[in-house]
């Protein structure tokens, strides 16, 4: 058994309750993973993750360092196993669901709880901090992978589907990371002048932040067969996923900024995307990281203010699952048959076009706390790239176009760099 890195990011939330002591907590993403084989078998899966923990802030100077226990509450947002049992064969990719997902032969459970030690060390400026966050998590739940077949129970009734070995699996994680965050309370001025002061309350230049939301993903289709067209876009469905981001605010003037992120996005809907007898809706789930490009205008002076946002998005695909529904067997056990999304690499196997490009159009409001905010805003992104490859085995069609069609929903915040 061997370790194996992936990524993790918070957006940390710290109350003070004394000089001393600290309430900390948060929301965030983690992948956690293992290998298996000298490597050769590697299973990851994504959690969004709620940490609680106490603290106890020792200061000198500027520097802080600040040791906290508590709790992790996590949820499993699915993952992917990856094996190589071959050096002349490419690594196959199955995908990893959550107990009770129809169709996921790979399953874990939906929760985790963990104990949570993490200590940091800041250096604070007037308003701000930037520091080192080193945290190590050991499950209390038991997250063994669990395989299940559907057709076990088709060729032994008698046995069970359940071949778990071992039985338990508590998940172990080391976690390093590098932040910035900035006081949100209020504080009197401590200049002298009133110039002194207008200065200090004038908006930052360059401010960065974190978003975190939700989007909901449909598809524009069009195939040369009638028949094909009829089949994925009458009761097509489509599909909630997470999306987060890092944010930069570059101000240009009183009213307009620009706005580059760096963004990941679950993509997806379900849809009659396979020819077959049943009438249940494949699921396909794809995911994105994304470099949106935009121009934000701020209307008004006060505290509220809406803002509308425009712009490109380039994206890139990093994954997902396709879940193929194939119908009932004899003793009424579904059949479905997973595999992991890909895109791009074997021009004829069937995948999907690689990079995507599209455009945003947005409406929000921000709520400014001195040279901070918070903000919400809704966006629309449909792109203007076809996913579908012009040789793609799965649709019959001589000519396929889909096009994905995505809403936003955001909560974030913006603080000076």
């Amino acid at each position: 058994m061997s370790r194996i890195a992936g990524f993790y990011f918070e957006i940390p939330v710290e109350v003070s309750l004394s000089k001393r002591l600290v309430v900390q907590s948060g929301a965030g993403f983690i992948q956690k993973g293992l290998g298996l084989s000298d490597g050769k078998e590697q299973y990851r899966t994504g959690y969004v993750q709620v940490p609680l923990a106490l603290g106890m802030r020792l200061e000198k100077g500027h520097v802080q360092f600040t040791p906290a226990l508590g709790l992790a509450f996590a949820l499993n947002m699915r993952g992917s196993f990856r094996y190589q049992y071959d050096e002349h064969f490419d690594p196959s990719r199955l995908p990893i669901g959550r107990q009770g997902d129809l169709g996921f032969n790979y399953q874990m459970p939906m929760y985790e709880m963990s104990l949570l030690a993490r200590g940091s060390v800041t250096y604070s400026f007037e308003r701000s901090r930037i520091g080192l966050d080193v945290g190590y998590m050991r499950g209390m739940t038991n997250m063994m992978i669990q395989y299940v077949d559907e057709l076990n129970d088709f060729y032994y009734p008698e046995s069970s589907n359940d071949q778990t070995i071992p039985e338990k699996a508590l998940q172990r994680t080391l976690m390093f990371s590098v932040g910035y965050s900035r006081d949100l309370g209020k504080r009197k001025p401590v200049a002298k002048d009133s110039a002194s002061i207008a200065e200090a309350k004038k908006p930052a230049r360059i401010s960065i932040g974190q978003r975190l939301g939700a989007s909901y993903t449909s598809i524009l289709f069009q195939a040369s067969l009638p028949e094909e067209q009829e089949r994925v876009v009458d009761g097509a469905e489509p599909w909630s996923g997470m999306a987060t981001a890092v944010v930069v605010s570059v101000r240009l003037n009183e009213h307009f900024s620009l706005q580059p992120e760096l963004a990941f996005t679950q993509r997806g809907w379900r849809a009659q995307w396979h020819p077959r007898t049943t009438d249940r809706n494949d699921r396909l789930r794809m995911n994105y990281l994304e470099l949106p490009l935009l121009v934000r205008y701020a209307h008004g002076h006060g505290e509220l203010r809406p803002f509308a946002l425009a712009g490109l998005v380039f994206a890139r695909g990093v994954g997902g699952y396709d879940i193929l529904y194939r119908g009932r067997l004899r003793n009424g056990v579904e059949l479905a048959y997973p595999w992991t999304m890909s895109f791009g690499d074997r021009p004829g196997s069937g995948q999907y076009v690689k990079y995507d490009w599209a455009y945003t159009l947005g409406l929000g409001v921000s709520w400014k706390r001195e040279r901070s905010e918070i903000f919400v805003d809704l966006r629309y992104q449909p792109s203007v790239t076809d996913f579908v490859e012009d040789w793609n085995s799965i649709l019959y069609s001589n000519e396929v176009t889909a096009k994905h069609r995505v809403w936003l929903l955001n909560l974030g915040y913006l603080i000076p760099w």
